[in-house]
């Protein structure tokens, strides 16, 4: 079933179950509903007059004998009317029902047919916006030659008034048809009723209804009101007021008899009323079911009762009721006029076992005493609602919560006569009056109202007696003795009180004195607590303001800030220490002076910082500039000037001489003395590859070693040798400077291997440094300093202030598991909480410095 627009409002009045039946067909006394609320106003100026327009309405379109909420529409783009939520159009609906034979046989319901295809035909010819010409394709591909328009504002209430009138014929035609279709019912018929005799009288035992329905019985009998009397029942109602419970409740056909009766409880007759009864009414009298119904009292005579077993009669009633209410189907093909017709194969509407609730103290009839005779014992008996009356006989009747003996009543049980170690507690709920004796040698003594001494922590006090009934059960003959007894240490316990508070005065004039004597020292101290506070405050705004300027510094340079600020601060500290009077100045006036100072060593600190990081930037260009000259010096060499060489030998001895060109070039440009800057890069490296290229061709012009063999037996020449000798001294120097960088392990070389194919030898560049690593040992010192300030800024200044101090205490814990293991996933979760915090403006500036030293120990 789907959900209802509005909620049903079900009557369970027996009314319907008395409607005779016309043809075997019966309709429940209330079906109605809520009206469903519409909103007739005109639509608003700026309302688009293309949405679309509908209304609720309730119909049993999926014939299953009940309405489900759905929405008469029109389409806008093409004006067909719609109902929702089975999806269908309205001419669908209504050629279904038209097809049904017992619709076509009624001339009402036809009439009704076509009454609403009339009333839709007017909203499709004009009434809801008009057909205008158009020449497009549409989006399947189809030539449109006409277009509805979409309607004014006054078409649009015409739609609304005619989708009105057609909403009222379709819940006429739905009523109608539910008579015509649906709604045969058969009467209600009896399976079995069981009974169980008791002291002569008839109960019932069990009874069963499949199918119970709307209509009447088919064995003649009618729901009524209790009629039958029984011995059982006319002995409980004269303690405790019991019902007469019809198992088959009267607006279901049951009768007033006593085969369909059983005593209950006035608490469990609203059970029955709040459970089966109403799930059974609501099933066949406000929804016009069929169902099987069945109860059943079990375990006859285990009844405790109110009097929890001591009344008789209570003991032989039921202890358990079974109950269960199913919905019956009508079999396929048949119309549900008969018994035959319903099967109990529907769901479970209701299927409890219930226990019989024990009646209430409200039940007992007034005036009744409980069966049964109780024994009093000694002691004393409190109630702040009892009730003590003499009985008939030398008995009493009691009624109330009685507590007897109780611990919190312990100190009246030596003045009242009473001896504690004898005494049992006790609670005696009492909801019915009942009756005590008094066991031989025993009495019963009422306390009066008044004042009473008693003796508590070393001490005699006058206690009120409390308000309410309050009596001893006691043994005259040793009750006197312990009065006396108790009179004689209250005598002896005011007379050592006397003494007590003559001594206690003096101590009081002593301490008098000695408080006088210690004010003057007392002013003191405050005196000088105050100035340490006040130094206190001086010193947390002082480092305050310090922190805010961390993060301005890095390195050796973080670490100069952080002593050039104790400085200042020891030193502020001393100031402030020599001055007795400091609590009474100006905090802003005696921090300003130390403020200003570190300020000022600030800015030449940042200066110097500053300076330090040109200086480092300088050094980084230069030392990237050389790596570049050297890699592109070496590139070109060997790809422009070697390579082309042809003969190993050529290229062997151009890597000698290459080699040292490298080593000149290269010491030269790393030679810190020597002053050069990127917009010189192209000039140096156009001097190195001069050199490089001048080499190769001289060695491109000299004889192979081949010709230089057949030549070394040549006589020379005159002109020859001289010519040799004097190329041998002008290469003296060059030789030696070549022998120089021999030995220079990053002096450039070309080597070549076996197969001929270059392999030149990159220059020595110095690798890039990673970030400094920190190392565990550091990392928990730095956590142990972030969590100290924690406890610090808890202790010191937020103390009092919980909120606050409940904010940092949610880093104690992820703070000492990363001291005790640091690891990167705990870094994090610490650094969240910080980062957290720090959004909470009463903590941000506490908590800069904490944060500052957390990101400094970040994993790499």
């Amino acid at each position: 079933m789907k959900a209802s627009l509005i909620s049903d409002q079900p009557n369970v009045s027996r009314a319907a179950a008395h409607q005779p039946a016309t043809n075997g067909i019966a309709a429940p006394d209330v079906t109605s509903r809520q009206p469903l609320q519409e909103d007739h106003a005109a639509p608003a100026a700026d309302e688009p007059v293309t949405a679309p327009l509908a209304i609720p309405i309730m119909l049993d379109m999926d014939d299953n004998e009940e309405e489900e909420p759905h929405t008469l529409f029109i389409d806008p783009n093409d004006g067909t009317l719609w109902l929702h939520s089975d999806t269908q159009t309205l001419k669908v609906f209504l050629d279904r029902k038209r097809k049904k034979p017992v619709v076509s046989g009624s001339a009402s319901l036809v009439a009704l047919l076509n009454a609403i295809e009339a009333a839709a035909q007017i909203v499709h010819t004009g009434r809801y916006g008009t057909v205008k010409p158009v020449n497009r394709v549409n989006s399947k591909g189809k030539l449109k030659t006409t277009q509805r328009a979409g309607p004014t504002a006054q078409e649009r209430l015409d739609a609304r008034a005619q989708l009105k009138v057609i909403e009222n014929l379709l819940q006429q035609l739905n009523r109608e048809s539910a008579l015509v279709m649906k709604k045969q019912r058969p009467p209600s018929h009896k399976v079995q009723v069981d009974t169980r005799n008791i002291d002569g009288d008839l109960f019932c035992a069990k009874v069963v209804m499949a199918p119970l329905s709307v209509l009447l019985r088919d064995d003649g009998v009618f729901g009524s009101q209790p009629s039958a009397t029984s011995t059982l029942f006319t002995s409980l109602t004269a303690r405790i007021g019991y019902k007469r419970g019809h198992m088959l409740n009267e607006h279901l056909h049951g009768p007033g008899t006593g085969n369909n009766l059983v005593p209950i409880s006035t608490a469990f007759n609203s059970v029955m009323k709040t459970g089966v009864e109403k799930a059974a009414k609501e099933a066949v009298n406000a929804n016009n079911k069929v169902i099987r119904f069945e109860a059943e009292p079990l375990d006859w005579g285990l009844y405790p009762g109110f009097y929890k077993g001591k009344f008789p009669d209570e003991q032989k009633l039921p202890n358990r009721f079974r109950f269960l209410v199913k919905q019956m189907l009508r079999k396929p093909g048949t119309d549900g006029s008969k018994i035959a017709h319903w099967e109990d194969t529907g769901p479970v509407l209701y299927s409890k076992t219930e226990t019989h609730t024990i009646p209430s103290p409200a039940d007992v009839v007034q005036g009744t005493v409980a069966p049964g005779v109780k024994t009093f014992k000694p002691g004393y008996y409190r109630s702040y609602n009892g009730k003590l009356e003499q009985a008939a006989n030398l008995n009493y009747h009691l009624f109330g919560s009685y507590i007897v003996n109780g611990p919190t009543f312990s100190h009246f049980f030596e003045p009242f006569g009473l001896d504690p170690a004898g005494l049992i507690h006790e609670d005696l709920p009492l909801n019915v009056t009942t009756e005590f004796e008094l066991p031989p040698g025993l009495s019963l003594i009422v306390i009066p109202p008044g004042e009473v001494e008693c003796i508590a922590n070393g001490k005699v006090h006058k206690v009120a007696t409390p308000s309410g009934c309050s009596f001893v059960i006691t043994d005259i003959s040793t009750r006197n003795h312990l009065l006396a007894t108790y009179a004689g240490m209250i005598r002896d316990m005011k007379i050592a009180q006397q003494k007590s508070d003559q001594l206690a005065l003096k101590q009081k004039q002593q301490e008098l004195q000695d408080r006088k004597k210690s004010s003057a020292e007392a002013a003191r101290n405050a005196e000088a607590s105050k100035n340490s506070h006040r130094i206190v405050i001086l010193e947390m705004t002082y480092n305050s303001t310090a922190d805010k300027y961390t993060s301005l510094f890095k390195g050796v340079f973080q670490q100069r800030f952080s002593a050039m600020r104790e400085d200042i601060l020891a030193n502020a500290k001393a100031a402030w220490g020599r001055n007795d009077k400091l609590y009474g100045g100006n905090t802003d006036y005696q921090l300003q002076p130390h403020i200003a100072l570190l300020e000022k060593e600030i800015n030449q600190l940042v200066q110097e910082q500053a300076t330090e990081a040109a200086r480092e930037r300088a050094a980084r260009g230069r030392e990237e500039l050389v790596r570049g000259l050297l890699q592109e010096l070496n590139e070109t060499t060997t790809n422009q000037y070697r390579n082309v060489l042809p003969e190993r030998w050529q290229r062997a001895e151009f890597d000698k001489g290459a080699g040292d060109i490298f080593g000149v070039y290269k010491q030269y440009w790393q030679d810190p003395k020597n002053r050069f800057d990127k917009s010189q890069r192209q000039e140096m490296l156009d001097s190195a590859l001069k050199k490089m290229a001048a080499l190769r061709e001289k060695i491109a012009a000299k004889t192979s070693p081949a010709e230089s063999s057949k030549r070394k037996f040549e006589p020379l020449t005159e002109e020859k040798t001289a010519s040799l000798a004097d190329k041998e001294k002008d290469s003296g120097d060059e030789q030696g400077e070549r022998k120089k960088f021999k030995s220079d392990p990053d002096v450039f070389r070309l080597n070549a291997n076996t197969s001929g194919a270059p392999q030149p030898r990159q220059p020595d560049i110095p690798p890039f440094q990673p970030p400094r690593q920190i190392g565990e040992r550091e990392a928990a010192d730095t956590a142990s300093t972030v969590f100290q300030w924690i406890i610090n800024l808890q202790q010191q200044q937020f103390n009092g202030d919980q909120v606050a101090q409940g904010q940092l205490a949610t880093l104690h814990e992820p703070l000492q598991q990363f001291m005790a293991r640091p690891n990167p996933g705990d870094w994090k979760r610490v650094s969240a909480i910080l980062h957290q915090l720090l959004s909470v403006g009463a903590l941000r500036d506490h908590l800069l410095k904490p944060w500052l030293s957390w990101e400094s120990i970040k994993p790499r």
